[in-house]
């Protein structure tokens, strides 16, 4: 078998139950990646939760998260995930520019689940509160708020 470089992070609910499972990009020997191309860690992540591992086996049937840059979505990438056991977590430096977000929209109404991640609110993050299901929020942001 081939070396499969994925982490599973819970996401709990406000009743701290999991709601779903967040899969992460990992190096071999360290807790957290570096990760200069964030298009190849997500595919990364997604060939090896689909075929090395089985996604069924990470998430069993809670819903998985995927990280999704702007490119990964506009580049058409994000559309080839089945929505219905892959919902998209919008990173919060993301540009949200008009393009983004009309894509954004589209694979809404294709039946993704849209997230955004480590949300502070912005201006221009305000326009997608209406559009996707869930909004996270770290437990330090949370703290502070």
């Amino acid at each position: 078998m081939a070396e499969v470089f994925v982490a599973r992070q819970p996401i709990f609910n406000r009743s701290l139950h999991v709601a779903g499972y967040e899969l992460l990009f990992r190096g071999s020997d360290a807790p957290h990646a570096l990760i200069a191309d964030p298009e190849g860690a997500t595919a990364s992540v997604v060939l090896n939760s689909f075929t090395e591992i089985g996604l069924e086996r990470l998430v069993g049937r809670n819903p998985a998260w995927v990280n999704v840059s702007r490119e990964f979505v506009l580049s058409g990438l994000a559309g080839t995930l089945p929505p219905s056991v892959v919902g998209l977590e919008i990173l919060e430096d993301e540009l949200l520019d008009e393009r983004f977000v009309h894509a954004l929209i589209e694979l809404k109404r294709q039946g993704y689940r849209l997230a955004l991640d480590d949300f502070q609110y912005t201006v221009s993050a305000e326009r997608l509160l209406g559009l996707v299901d869930v909004v996270k929020t770290s437990k330090e942001r949370s703290r502070k708020v």
